[in-house]
Order: C-alpha cells, then sequence, then structure tokens
C-alpha cells in the first residue's frame, strides 16, 4: 500500500462549542474526533453503530492526547482528518489533526487509543477479523506493529 488512507471531516464550530472566553472548549475536540471515527469505520463498511451488536464489542477510550496549537472561534470553518497509526490485536490507536479551514492551520493534533472489550464480561477481546479486513480493504491499516523481546 503506497499511502494510507484519511477520513477528512468538514464542519465549521458552533457557537455551543464555544466557552465564555469565545474559544472553543477543549472536551469539544475529543467529540470531534470520534465523529471523524464512527466516518471512518462508516467508510470501511462495518458502521460503530451496527458492529458494536453484530460484533458483540465496545470501544472505550484507554487514552486521548491532544496538543492545542491554535485557538478555533465561532464559526471558523475546519477539518478533522483521521486515521488509524497503529493497531495491534486488542486495540487502535488514531492519529488527529484539526485544521482551520481555509487557512490550513494546523489548530490541533494529537491520539486516540481505543480498546476491544467484549461487552458482556468487559474483558479485553481481539478486533474481529472481520472488522480488520475491512479496514485494510479500505486502505485505513497500516501495517501491523509487533513488539519484539531484546536479545542480546
Amino acid at each position: 500500500m503506497s499511502k494510507l488512507r484519511k477520513i477528512k471531516l468538514d464542519r465549521r464550530v458552533a457557537w455551543s462549542d464555544t466557552d465564555t472566553g469565545g474559544v472553543v472548549y477543549y472536551g469539544v475536540y475529543c467529540r470531534w474526533v470520534e465523529y471523524a471515527e464512527a466516518e471512518l469505520w462508516r467508510e470501511a463498511g462495518v458502521p460503530l453503530a451496527e458492529s458494536f451488536d453484530r460484533f458483540d464489542i465496545w470501544l472505550p477510550r484507554i487514552e486521548f492526547n491532544c496538543r492545542y496549537l491554535r485557538p478555533l472561534r465561532y464559526d471558523d470553518p475546519l477539518e478533522v482528518r483521521l486515521y488509524i497509526k497503529k493497531w495491534d490485536a486488542v486495540s487502535l490507536t488514531y492519529g488527529f489533526e484539526i485544521v482551520r479551514g481555509g487557512h490550513g492551520d494546523e489548530a490541533a493534533r494529537g491520539e486516540l487509543r481505543v480498546a476491544t472489550v467484549d461487552r458482556k464480561a468487559f474483558q479485553a477481546r481481539e478486533l474481529p477479523e472481520e472488522v480488520r479486513v475491512a479496514f485494510d480493504e479500505a486502505g485505513f491499516l497500516p501495517p501491523r506493529r509487533t513488539s519484539r523481546p531484546a536479545t542480546r
């Protein structure tokens, strides 16, 4: 595969996204990333809304890191770019950038890591093979990284 596919989601900052200082409230960035995550699954042919029931899984958030670079304000156009940065048997790490539309200025970037768990037991389980194949065929899946023990 030559280039990893990214989801690009266009939005505008809503009044409800801003704080009393008139800039986007920090927690809103996570919501925007989750919108893009849902779109990535949909584009791969395995919509999240159906996947939870179909594969009997949940995807709890286990880590969210965001570097805020420039403020966004009410009615600013923006683009959320999301891609699968790395994955292993039981988790996905998405990379994201949030860019001010029209200017191309990066407003934020970071990572969201989710685990794959069984809905009943809430224990880690492997990402369903059908999902992995769908991500791969859609061009979203980077090569799998495996950790190897250090050798001397």
